[in-house]
């Protein structure tokens, strides 16, 4: 009996974002999300699933409110998050909401879907990983 030893593999997959700043319910979530999104899941999902990243996201730098677009509007009161991440923000949020709530009727294309999820990198890179690399960067640095 012989064996088949896999060499290589074309593409090379790519790996998804992540960094160990993130909370670990937000991490694994947005794992997921990428994956979702490269095995080609149907948009509306891919962009549900944005909301719910964003929204553990927010919760986890303390957003506080009943509804989400309160907890964005809290964080950018209390200065976490600048004016431009929050409309991206709710711009997801919209977004999010019609996908889950028209489920079959949204008309969202696979390349939306696909620049959400980027921005959601984006508003957890600014949010979780730089103020992380800059509080080493000053560890070494002794500032």
């Amino acid at each position: 009996i012989s064996y088949l030893k896999v060499l290589k593999v074309y593409p090379e997959p790519q790996p998804v974002y992540s960094h160990p700043s993130l909370p670990d319910k937000v991490r694994e979530a947005f794992e997921d999300l990428q994956r979702m999104l490269k095995q080609k899941f149907k948009p509306y999902f891919i962009v549900g699933g944005c909301r719910a990243v964003l929204e553990a996201a927010i919760a986890e730098l303390g957003g506080e409110g009943e509804r989400l677009i309160d907890k964005i509007n809290d964080i950018l009161t209390k200065g976490i998050i600048t004016k431009p991440l929050a409309d991206w923000a709710h711009q997801i949020r919209v977004e999010g909401n019609v996908a889950l709530h028209e489920l079959l009727h949204t008309e969202i294309t696979p390349e939306e879907a696909e620049e959400l999820v980027e921005f959601v990198k984006l508003f957890l890179v600014y949010t979780f990983e730089l103020p992380a690399r800059i509080q080493e960067r000053r560890k070494l640095t002794h500032l």
